[in-house]
């Protein structure tokens, strides 16, 4: 199925998706001295936070790949997420305040008992970029702006064919394994005839990203998560939740909103984004071709 005039390329492992899954197995393979090809068609890593609380299960495959240092550096620690806050503003009432993420004195021999390796907080604007110089540095071959096209099976592997998002390049990719970590809406998934189980569109949300000092309010009561509970007629938690993701100046502002849904807005980049996003609680199956019993066709992420 290759493309007449197309480059082609020989690898063990194709993986597409260079997000946190796609990324983190990069630097998996590297480590095991696997060869692999990553192509992704985004043209960078997350231009928005999305997934944050990273648990202590996660930071210790980092570890064990040898980058729990450096996810350590750029992440906000386990002491600065302690406190979650009900508010009726900042300014105003706490109405009420919980200690989280094992760091109340009840819960936090609990935590270093269970793993070597605290939890943290670290948006995917932070760790993506960590995780792809840390593939990177391991020598691996990482393409942005390549979007998968289609794979077709055989009983010696796959052959997949990638296009360059911004340009008329083609790339066949023959492979033992192609690997999809590229989302919940993943085309690997379905070019290997899979199909994704589970609820979707479970509640829609928009979120403003934004910078602001905020110190003043929340320093002396830090955390990640603070939300309003505005008294009044209307729902409590009409005014949203506060995402703390840099202490105390970065933040996004998470409002669920049913009329909402798959746009995008930018006012000042510099200073405020917004996103509007769908909840969805769905998982994908991985199946094994029935030629070559190690050969995995396809996965979702």
């Amino acid at each position: 199925m290759s493309i007449p005039g197309s480059e082609t390329v020989e690898v063990p492992v194709l993986i597409v998706g260079a997000g946190p899954a796609g990324l983190a197995l990069s630097v998996a393979l590297s480590r095991y001295g696997v060869g692999h090809l990553v192509v992704e068609r985004h043209r960078g890593t997350a231009h928005t936070p999305r997934a944050h609380i990273i648990n202590q299960r996660t930071v210790e495959i980092l570890r064990h790949l040898g980058i729990s240092d450096r996810f350590h550096a750029v992440a906000t620690p386990q002491h600065l997420m302690a406190s979650n806050l009900w508010v009726t503003t900042l300014a105003g009432l706490e109405v009420a305040r919980s200690e989280t993420w094992g760091t109340s004195a009840q819960r936090a021999a609990d935590y270093r008992m269970a793993s070597p390796e605290p939890m943290a907080n670290c948006p995917q604007t932070v760790l993506e970029p960590m995780l792809l110089a840390a593939a990177r540095d391991a020598s691996a071959d990482v393409r942005f702006g390549w979007e998968f096209i289609s794979l077709a099976q055989d009983q010696g592997g796959v052959t997949s064919v990638i296009q360059e998002r911004d340009g008329e390049r083609t790339l066949t990719v023959r492979s033992r394994y192609v690997i999809g970590a590229d989302g919940a809406r993943s085309r690997v998934l379905g070019q290997a005839g899979l199909t994704a189980e589970g609820p979707d569109d479970l509640a829609r949300a928009a979120n403003i990203w934004f910078r602001a000092d905020l110190s003043r309010y929340l320093a002396h009561r830090p955390g990640v998560l603070t939300w309003n509970v505005m008294p009044g007629p209307l729902p409590p938690l009409r005014l949203g939740t506060m995402i703390c993701h840099k202490p105390f100046t970065e933040f996004v502002h998470c409002r669920e909103r049913g009329q909402y849904r798959g746009a995008e807005m930018a006012v000042d980049p510099n200073h405020v984004r917004g996103r509007c996003w769908v909840h969805d609680a769905m998982v994908g199956r991985c199946q094994v071709n029935a030629h070559h019993q190690d050969q995995v066709s396809g996965a979702n992420a």
